[in-house]
């Protein structure tokens, strides 16, 4: 059993901001670990990325953020996130990782990086955390 990708964490996140509520994102983040997550190999839980953060959040930080591009949830405050009206009908068909890069393609840097396979979209996260990191 593997953790899942961060496409795989969209339905999910949408369960858990089914209720209309506008939650903290550290708190989506715990809730759908808990109520999604928490049977996987504790070691799978554990297992983080280079800067240190657990790779299942990372993965659902991600998730969040996409549904966000495709206007299934927004940020009514910072740090916080509901669902949309859009959010709410969604069905499995309608969230997957392909139809929403195809709402978001075509337009700004958004839409360009998006429109990147997943090797590239790395390879641009790897250099702008370099770029980081050296300011």
């Amino acid at each position: 059993m593997d953790l899942p990708k961060f496409n795989e964490t969209f339905l999910p996140i949408l369960d858990v901001l089914k209720n209309e509520e506008a939650i903290s994102g550290r708190e989506l983040i715990r809730r759908v670990e808990e109520k999604f997550y928490s049977k996987r190999p504790q070691e799978l839980l554990d297992q983080t990325i280079k800067s240190g953060e657990r790779l299942i959040e990372n993965r659902i930080a991600w998730g969040k953020s996409y549904l966000k591009k495709g206007g299934l949830v927004h940020y009514p405050q910072r740090g916080y996130v509901q669902i949309t009206e859009k959010g709410k009908v969604a069905t499995p068909e309608s969230i997957s990782l392909e139809t929403l890069q195809a709402e978001n393609t075509g337009s700004g840097l958004n839409g360009t990086y998006l429109s990147l396979n997943v090797q590239a979209r790395g390879q641009v996260l790897n250099n702008l955390s370099h770029a980081i990191l050296r300011q």
